[in-house]
């Protein structure tokens, strides 16, 4: 789970030993009771129990380890701080306790409030707002290196949970392409803030409301930015195969998955053969790809991203020999045929050309965005 505020409190002496409150605008928030010992655990757990199913939640996932129990609480988002005054009036935490969390509580309620918004739609302006927030930094990728290899895997990075784990081989993929140390690092900066923004890191929630009436979910942002940056890849390498593109689409797409089990930036080579072998299929109970409802849809999402035509549709039928692929192309609604005046780079072309004007559609309202944004990133 995504930890974007952590109220944390200690107190040895007491029969809790510590509680964790974790809240997001995009999860379920959680509290953790750890216990001194299972004797005390039960009857504060009882206690609170009791109380939090009287509002319809519940408590859950309850083990021991080395002597302490944890128990994991989903608590509804509107009673975060009357759990809190709760643990306070039962004397489970003290005075002095409860006013050093106040700031937390109040930074947890903000982004419970957003949650309550939560939404997979969005308007055109907070789509415009989340591109305008993207370009800058998807352009310095798309630039980095005349591979596009290296540009679709540096972009696969940007959507990995695990990037800070990950920056020394990122910083190796970007030396060994023969850039210096300070482009290295300032490339890392930018990819840092894309993982930010793809993770819902980088406060955009108060600017989303001022443009729409809900905030539009993490896969919903994620899907953007997955789109944005096939755009600015297929718009600096607008020569590549149909069927070259359809894999650094499918690739790209995979790393939207939140959970990202057994998924790693640069090797999803092998998922996408096994899902085009269908030795992945839509009921695997591992690769779920709940961002698409399951992988054949997420491949339908990836054919519908690179072919605009009924001619590319059929070459990448042909250049990947999958069932899987033609029972999908066969589900989607049929194209228009290719024109002898349109080439692939055209489509590239009028592609890169749509991104621009709308980035360039209204100056007054550009400007009030890069207002916005500057708030965002102060």
């Amino acid at each position: 789970m995504q930890v974007f505020c952590m109220i944390t409190l200690h107190y040895p002496t007491s029969k809790i030993v510590k509680v964790e409150i974790e809240t997001s605008p995009y999860q379920t928030s959680l509290i953790r009771l750890y216990h001194a010992s299972n004797e005390d655990a039960q009857a504060s757990l009882d206690a609170l129990q009791k109380y939090v199913e009287a509002q319809h939640a519940d408590i859950n996932n309850i083990h021991t380890h080395a002597g302490v129990i944890t128990a994991k609480a989903v608590i509804p988002e509107n009673l975060l701080r009357a759990i809190i005054d709760e643990l306070f009036e039962n004397k489970r935490i003290t005075a002095s306790q409860r006013a050093d969390i106040e700031n937390d509580l109040r930074m947890a309620e903000g982004h419970l409030a957003y949650a309550q918004l939560s939404g997979s739609t969005l308007t055109q302006a907070q789509q415009d707002m989340l591109h305008e927030m993207l370009s800058p930094y998807v352009d310095a990728v798309a630039e980095v290196s005349e591979d596009y290899k290296l540009v679709c895997t540096l972009f696969e990075h940007i959507f990995a949970k695990n990037f800070s784990n990950e920056k020394n081989n990122v910083l190796k993929l970007i030396h060994n392409s023969g850039q210096s140390t300070e482009f290295c690092r300032t490339l890392m900066d930018c990819l840092k803030a894309l993982n930010r923004i793809c993770w819902g890191k980088a406060n955009l929630e108060s600017t989303f409301t001022k443009l729409g009436a809900s905030v539009p979910n993490l896969t919903t942002q994620r899907m953007i930015a997955a789109n944005f940056c096939l755009d600015a890849l297929f718009g600096r390498f607008n020569t590549l195969s149909i069927d070259t593109r359809f894999d650094c689409a499918a690739k790209l797409f995979i790393m939207v998955d939140e959970k990202q089990h057994r998924i790693y930036p640069g090797h999803n080579d092998k998922i996408l053969a096994n899902i085009l072998a269908e030795k992945i299929t839509n009921t695997d109970s591992f690769f779920t790809f709940a961002a698409f409802n399951g992988a054949h849809a997420m491949i339908a999402k990836v054919v519908e991203k690179v072919c605009v035509t009924q001619d590319a549709q059929e070459s990448l039928k042909a250049l990947k020999n999958s069932a899987v692929l033609d029972a999908t192309i066969a589900t989607l609604t049929p194209l228009q045929t290719l024109s002898p005046a349109l080439s692939t780079s055209n489509l590239a072309a009028l592609s890169l050309f749509s991104r621009n004007a709308n980035a360039d559609s209204s100056d007054a309202e550009c400007h009030s965005l890069q207002t916005l944004n500057a708030q965002n990133l102060n």
